[in-house]
């Protein structure tokens, strides 16, 4: 079988309770079809990462299994976050799943095999919320969140050879006005 088209990274793994100490993952196999990312369990026991809950997955085979799951930093790609992993058993492949990626705020490049910089964040700051086209919707009330304002965002992620996302940004003002067009 040929890894054309697959991509594969170093991934790094550190504990919240051991800061410092750093396992690395040669050739781990990006999948963003994935949620979480897999992380052998000997590697996780070994840094002291606890078990926080059981999560059941679907296999491609139709196989319902449980596994286990704790909170670790993941590193790849010249960034890091802290996210859950699954304790993956022998038998299970090591990944770095879409959760991961997203929280790194990194995307896939299909063209140079890499992962990037997704580019900036969407915030709301300094009692201002940011509309879809860049104009700012100042809050009629800071006193009072319950009648400012209210950002409704739906983000739709699909990943199979692309990343595509999509973003929603409804307003809707205090007291029944019309949030700018």
């Amino acid at each position: 079988m040929t890894d054309m088209g697959i991509l594969r990274v170093t991934m790094a793994i550190e504990s919240h309770g051991r800061r410092g100490e750093v396992r690395e993952l040669p050739n781990v196999m990006v999948d963003t079809g994935s949620e979480y990312t897999w992380v052998p369990r000997g590697l996780l026991e070994s840094l002291g990462v606890g078990v926080e809950r059981v999560e059941q997955f679907v296999t491609a085979d139709g196989r319902v299994i449980a596994r286990e799951m704790g909170y670790a930093i993941v590193h790849a790609g010249a960034a890091r976050t802290s996210d859950e992993v699954v304790f993956a058993d022998p038998g299970d492949m090591t990944l770095l799943g879409a959760h991961t990626i997203e929280g790194m705020n990194l995307r896939v490049d299909l063209k140079t095999k890499r992962l990037v910089p997704a580019g900036p964040v969407p915030v709301a700051a300094g009692g201002q919320a940011w509309h879809r086209r860049g104009r700012r919707t100042p809050w009629t009330d800071r006193k009072y969140p319950e009648h400012a304002p209210r950002a409704q965002r739906t983000i739709i992620s699909e990943s199979s050879c692309a990343v595509q996302a999509a973003e929603t940004v409804e307003w809707r003002a205090a007291r029944g006005t019309q949030a700018p067009p």
